[in-house]
């Protein structure tokens, strides 16, 4: 509607929300990341360090896991019928 009541060609309004949208794109990336060398690293050494506490917690609840079902099944094939006295 505002581009029939402007009289600009459509092709014209859609190169501009475009590049528009590029601008939010870059906007939004420069804030997330860090912009300067040093807050740059330092921004990546805590990524890499929480990405490693995440997985060390993640192997040790599987490890739980593990362990659980393992006794589980354990219990289960030595149960009280297939003692004998």
């Amino acid at each position: 509607m505002t581009a029939t009541l402007g009289g600009a060609p459509g092709l014209l309004i859609v190169a501009a929300f475009l590049c528009f949208a590029l601008a939010i794109v870059v906007m939004a990336i420069q804030s997330v990341f860090p912009q300067e060398s040093e807050h740059r690293l330092d921004w990546w050494r805590d990524r890499r360090r929480h990405q490693r506490l995440r997985r060390q917690a993640a192997v040790r609840a599987r490890n739980k896991v593990d362990d659980g079902s393992r006794a589980r099944a354990t219990r289960r094939r030595l149960g009280p019928s297939d003692v004998n006295d």
